[in-house]
């Protein structure tokens, strides 16, 4: 997804959430990656962990 969007150029990113109804975040998200050369963690996987631990912590 990222090296489409990169392919595209200047406003790759703004073209795909539009055209081709890609999600903007994602999209970023798979930039970050493609420049970093690392897979960065979801915001969702860390939520997820943060209410299990605190429900662990009411019980």
């Amino acid at each position: 997804m990222a090296e489409v969007v990169r392919s595209l150029g200047i406003g790759g990113q703004t073209f795909a959430e539009r055209e081709l109804g890609w999600n903007r975040r994602t999209i970023r998200k798979g930039m970050g990656e493609l420049t970093s050369g690392q897979a960065l963690e979801d915001g969702y996987t860390l939520d997820v962990h943060n209410l299990r631990f605190i429900k662990l912590l009411k019980s």
